[in-house]
């Protein structure tokens, strides 16, 4: 069991009693309910400020709503989970949509941030003239964890015609801004992809003005300025009036490289029918790393692999974040791409390799595709630690806060609790395992690095 502590200023109490509440017998939790992207984020230093997804929680206590479906007679329906931390409760939207259409009317955010996506509207009068489509709510049933749920389904108009899919929000809370350093992920359709511009997540304008201004993840197989290996779909970043996979002397204009489209090696195709893909920024004058760098996935399985860890192209950096989000759309509302989202988070501060890793393993476990979900059963009668490798994340173990301020979340391996108020009693805050049977007269050992 390895226990990280983050601040000296006061132990975390581990605390295995048998006096507090038992397990019922033969319990059984899913694992996907064990946490989410936006706690190891949260652990790491790099808090989300923005969380969407259709398809389940971010955050392993939330118990909030996902979005909000809109029938064709104009009332709407919030759908949330089936169980706070959990994946989303399909079958609300499906009694509630039954014999009408209905379209995904809002994504919320579950950061707290109040940064809600709504369909985007008009933007460049040469490539997203009008104001775009909100997703047909049942277009895309998957399964996750054994559960149907939906899916965000983009769909292309045109540069001059309506149609497009796609979500904006220009008016926003605590989405990074200037120089500032950000990290953002999302989970895409590796199969469903075009190479028209753009389908994006992430950092976009407020108002399109000068270039630099956006920094989101581009997925599909644009090659009009770099482009990787094979077909694609390629792990790029939409920097405004340039999609990008590596650093270089850049281009800023609309319409191609002047250097010959750019190939990055490095750059491989992530046709997963379910793929990650990461983008780091760091602020110009930072020295922990970057400052641009661009990562993807299979979403079902494995580890990252590394498309670019170095500088932007030239132009592009100091950086000129102005904190818009958008997804689905190019910056100044370029309509002609299509992909399929299912969830994507913009953190403040550029994360770690560790806390990469933690997060593609939360992906991974969550059960992209997995028609069965997979449950772990907690013996109710035990006389020693269960999950104290935390290869389960925090199943087992209770984090109680009784005074003082602090919060926990298991990141590669390792159980880190963050200190932010001291309160009077070293057992203010306690990381608790019920249910240990102890016998009087024998002794016990508990282990633990610290």
């Amino acid at each position: 069991m390895s226990i990280h502590r983050s601040t000296s200023a006061l132990c975390a109490l581990i605390a295995v009693g048998a006096a507090q509440a038992q397990l019922a017998k033969g319990s059984t939790t899913s694992v996907v309910a064990t946490g989410g992207p936006c706690d190891i984020y949260q652990a790491g230093g790099t808090p989300c400020v923005a969380a969407y997804s259709t398809v389940r929680a971010l955050y392993g206590s939330y118990n909030g709503n996902l979005y909000q479906v809109r029938r064709s007679d104009g009332t709407t329906k919030d759908i949330g989970m089936l169980s706070a931390g959990y994946v989303a409760n399909a079958a609300t939207q499906d009694a509630f949509c039954t014999g009408t259409a209905c379209r995904i009317s809002i994504i919320y955010d579950q950061s707290g941030n109040g940064n809600n996506l709504t369909k985007a509207p008009a933007g460049s009068p040469d490539f997203g003239m009008y104001n775009d489509s909100e997703a047909v709510a049942d277009s895309l049933p998957i399964k996750l964890d054994g559960h149907k749920v939906y899916g965000l389904h983009i769909t292309p108009g045109g540069w001059k015609t309506p149609g497009q899919v796609g979500y904006r929000n220009t008016k926003t809370n605590g989405v990074v801004q200037g120089d500032n350093p950000e990290t953002m992920y999302m989970v895409a359709d590796g199969a469903y992809v075009n190479g028209s511009c753009c389908f994006d997540f992430g950092n976009t304008e407020m108002i399109s003005t000068v270039y630099g201004d956006m920094e989101s993840i581009y997925f599909g197989t644009n090659n009009w300025w770099d482009k990787g290996v094979g077909n694609g779909p390629w792990v790029m970043s939409d920097l405004e009036n340039g999609v990008y996979n590596m650093g270089g002397p850049g281009n800023m204009s609309a319409y191609g490289d002047k250097n010959g489209n750019t190939t990055n090696d490095k750059s491989v195709s992530f046709s997963y029918p379910f793929a990650t893909a990461y983008l780091k920024g760091n602020s110009a004058t930072a020295t922990n790393g970057g400052p641009f760098t661009l990562k993807g996935g299979d979403a079902q399985s494995g580890a990252l692999t590394t498309v670019w860890d170095g500088q932007f192209p030239v132009g592009y950096s100091p950086r000129n974040r102005q904190g818009g989000v958008g997804l689905g759309v190019g910056g100044d509302n370029s309509s002609g791409a299509q992909g399929n989202f299912y969830e994507g988070v913009m953190t403040a501060g550029f994360a770690s390799t560790a806390t990469d890793d933690a997060v593609q393993a939360n992906i991974v476990a969550a059960g992209y595709g997995r028609s069965t979900t997979i449950v772990v059963t907690i013996p109710a009668h035990r006389d020693s630690v269960f999950n104290g490798a935390f290869d389960l994340g925090t199943l087992g173990w209770t984090f109680n806060t009784w005074e003082g301020g602090a919060h926990g979340s298991v990141v590669n391996g390792e159980y880190q609790i963050q200190i932010d108020s001291v309160g009077q009693h070293n057992s203010g805050i306690q990381l608790v395992q019920n249910g240990i049977i102890l016998e009087r007269g024998k002794s016990y050992e508990v282990k633990f690095d610290a």
